[in-house]
């Protein structure tokens, strides 16, 4: 209780804690890495779907059904979390990395301090780089005092996230609680008395899928213990090594220490925070430690809980594995956006569909000579055709290989001119046509920033809080659709049409 207090949890949330100490209740958990500004946003969107599944879910089921993050800061891969990216004023994506003071290598992410100065001046980038609106000093502001008011990356995630979901019921918990690793403690144990247990069986399962042609995404030499130790602040992995487990920080090729079972039995009892599951044992931890019914994961998270589920790992701990449920993934797609869209006739599907080169595609032929394309694609099948025609003309001739070899050049020879053509002809469509390639590049820079997926790159901070207020948060939770299976693509006009 006193980690979500400090975060600036709000009434609804207490609610929620007092719930989820009730004997009957269950939890629906999402859980990502302590992003900086709450990004990407595919990290947001698991936190929203928990909340609109643990709703769903208490409904059919009459029960007390809680929406919870499980914040995963004991991580110490600290390149997933250290970038924040934005859209300026000309819609290009701006990145920016954080440099922390006092940094080591190892060190999990709560450990590591937040630069108050270094978030203002983030922040400063953006009031500088981005339009005025009627939200972004409010905004800018809010962010900047959780910079000011948070020790290390976990709390400022956690601030943030509380700000945006909190009054929605969603509950945060941390693995470094001390609740959590004192529960955490029998799962660890049963790993320690029957070491390589549990990694045999998921090589085993992987051997199992290479073998019928599938590829697994976790993979195990045999000698790898499923937890990390902390030593002096940093988390170091454990190998098994001559009936001994062997303890290396990072950047170490020989082991700072070999200790016996008996010794981390030991460790364990007395002190139980030294030890930290890793991807394997985390999800197993996570079920053991919270009464969880389901967990919202993304398409890699899916692919090795089914790996995890196919070794039999979970039986092995004695832990009920969890309903999987899908991370629902959306575009945000802005007005300015929406209007370059509809006057290129690029519909909605195309989004959806993530047709990228055919959106690229119709922003080129919706310039003033588009149609020059549409002549070149029609030229081609001509003359597609006719070799066709004239190869079945030539009847037993054609079949000759001095024939068919000269034919087949002739044809190649054709379409790559033909290709040749095309080239200069895109190039020359967009000449003069500044408008029309300014619209296209700020588009794609919009749907696909950096080249990749929106929700990979951006976070809510900016374009989205900046433009649209703290009001958008709900109204994303409001149209975003458990059930999508496709990339769903939600129209931020339509935040302005509801207001109205």
């Amino acid at each position: 209780m006193a980690f979500n207090a400090a975060a600036g949890a709000p009434t609804a949330v207490f609610a929620q804690l007092d719930r989820l100490g009730d004997s009957r209740a269950l939890a629906v958990v999402a859980g990502q890495q302590a992003g900086l500004f709450v990004s990407p946003l595919y990290a947001l969107y698991k936190a929203m779907a928990a909340v609109k599944w643990a709703r769903r879910l208490e409904a059919l089921l009459d029960r007390p059904v809680v929406p919870v993050f499980w914040i995963a800061s004991e991580d110490h891969d600290f390149e997933e979390v250290r970038r924040a990216h934005y859209l300026d004023r000309e819609g290009k994506a701006v990145s920016w990395t954080y440099i922390p003071p006092s940094y080591r290598e190892g060190l999990s992410v709560y450990d590591i301090q937040i630069d108050s100065s270094q978030i203002a001046g983030f922040l400063r980038s953006i009031a500088e780089d981005t339009h005025p609106t009627e939200f972004k000093e409010e905004t800018l502001a809010s962010w900047r005092k959780m910079g000011e008011t948070s020790p290390d990356l976990e709390v400022f995630f956690a601030k943030g996230l509380m700000t945006l979901l909190g009054g929605q019921g969603l509950v945060l918990a941390s693995p470094r609680l001390a609740p959590i690793r004192e529960r955490a403690a029998p799962v660890l144990r049963r790993e320690i008395s029957h070491p390589g247990e549990s990694t045999g069986l998921i090589a085993a399962a992987g051997r199992t899928m290479e073998a019928e042609g599938e590829k697994h995404p976790v993979h195990r030499r045999g000698d790898e213990a499923n937890f990390f130790l902390y030593r002096e602040g940093l988390r170091c992995k454990v190998t098994l090594d001559s009936g001994c487990f062997a303890v290396f920080p990072p950047g170490y090729a020989e082991p700072l220490e070999r200790l016996t079972q008996a010794d981390l039995l030991r460790e364990l009892d007395k002190h139980p925070a030294n030890f930290s599951p890793n991807v394997i044992l985390r999800p197993i931890v996570q079920d053991h430690v919270l009464p969880v019914l389901a967990m919202v994961a993304g398409p890699g998270e899916r692919d090795y809980l089914a790996m995890l589920d196919r070794a039999g790992v979970y039986p092995w701990f004695g832990v009920a594995p969890s309903r999987v449920l899908a991370r629902p993934r959306l575009l945000l797609v802005e007005p300015r956006i929406e209007r370059h869209l509809a006057k290129a006739g690029i519909p909605e599907s195309l989004l959806a569909e993530e047709n990228w080169e055919a959106v690229a595609e119709a922003f080129i032929r919706s310039t003033d000579h588009g149609a020059a394309l549409d002549a070149l694609d029609a030229w081609r099948l001509r003359l597609t055709e006719a070799f066709s025609v004239f190869s079945r003309q030539l009847g037993a001739l054609g079949r000759k290989p001095e024939v068919s070899s000269a034919l087949a050049r002739t044809a190649f020879a054709y379409m790559e001119a033909t290709d040749r053509l095309e080239k200069r002809l895109r190039d020359t469509l967009l000449t003069g046509q500044e408008t029309v390639a300014s619209q296209k590049d700020r588009c794609m820079e919009s749907l696909r920033p950096l080249g990749l997926p929106q929700e990979r790159v951006l976070g809510p901070l900016a374009p989205f809080l900046v433009n649209y207020g703290g009001g958008v948060i709900p109204w994303i939770l409001e149209h975003m659709d458990l059930d999508a299976r496709n990339l769903q693509v939600l129209h931020l006009s339509r935040i302005r049409d509801k207001e109205t």
